[in-house]
């Protein structure tokens, strides 16, 4: 589990400081491992160490930030294992950040050599970022070198390139907030929960959407052991804990019901009900995590 925050002034704001409570508002998700671009300036930024980084964010200015917080899983907290990466696609480049992991890294990995990309994440043992290998993924399909998503698994992601935003998801949460003052996608918070197996591209301050299958995690074929029919712990634990209380069910629905009404409010831009939706919708969704068995 990790976080992703992106925010950009519509007044011509400084947001650094937003963006540091944005993190602090969701800093379970992972605190050890941190990094941000900079649209306005090209610049990306890396740290390992939290107080370093609120430090930074302190002392920067910016009117518009992508930011990622890490929860170490596919490697140690290592610098060059941080958030966003930068992978070019001939001359074009692209900044990406992700929330979740993936199932067929290595065969990604195997794909992306042999076509003469090389992983900056790898480390001196073999192990390397599975992020970057959804980077490639993502950045040879915005670029239009494949015509699907090859990448498995748990994912929700923030693509930048040039003058454009792109993100999507699976099963991973990603919310979208846009008033009149700002323009924030983050994991947690307020705003509508975008819709899964979709692209959503923000361009001059426009957002469009369209269908983009992101294929989820594929596990291996199931045998009868210790678990049951599941194959390890992580498998079983993954289902049990997918498991809905009636009292859970009953607030999915009105969630559903919600987040209906707050995108038909997004859709007119109707500012006053998009802000009484939002806050109804993140009361909801504490409800409903306050059920969790």
């Amino acid at each position: 589990m990790c976080g992703i925050v992106y925010r950009k002034s519509l007044e011509n704001r400084n947001i650094s400081i937003d963006v540091l409570q944005l993190y602090k508002n969701q800093r379970s998700r992972g605190f050890e491992g941190f990094g941000f671009f900079d649209p306005n300036r090209k610049n990306l930024t890396h740290k390992t160490d939290e107080r370093e980084m609120v430090k930074k964010l302190k002392a920067y200015n910016s009117t518009e930030l992508l930011f990622h917080h890490r929860l170490p899983t596919s490697t140690k907290n290592v610098l060059n294992a941080c958030h966003p990466f930068l992978v070019s696609i001939g001359k074009k480049d692209f900044v990406i950040v992700h929330n979740g992991y993936l199932s067929n890294e290595y065969e990604l990995k195997e794909k992306h050599e042999k076509m003469g990309y090389i992983y900056t994440s790898e480390q001196p043992d073999g192990t390397f970022n599975d992020s970057e290998a959804l980077a490639y993924d993502i950045a040879l399909y915005l670029a239009g070198k494949q015509r699907k998503l090859y990448a498995k698994g748990v994912i929700a992601f923030i693509a930048y390139t040039s003058d454009k935003l792109y993100f999507g998801r699976n099963t991973n949460p990603l919310y979208c907030h846009i008033t009149n003052k700002n323009i924030t996608i983050r994991s947690e918070g307020r705003g509508f929960l975008i819709e899964p197996d979709t692209l959503y591209t923000l361009h001059k301050n426009k957002l469009t959407k369209r269908k983009l299958t992101i294929p989820n995690y594929e596990y291996a074929t199931q045998t009868q052991n210790a678990w049951g029919n599941f194959n390890d712990y992580e498998e079983y634990f993954d289902t049990f804990t997918s498991y809905e209380t009636h009292e859970q069910k009953m607030i999915s629905a009105e969630m559903e019901r919600i987040a209906e009404k707050l995108q038909k409010a997004y859709d007119e831009n109707d500012i006053k009900n998009i802000d009484i939706l939002s806050d109804y919708l993140e009361e909801l969704r504490f409800e409903y995590y306050a059920y969790k068995v």
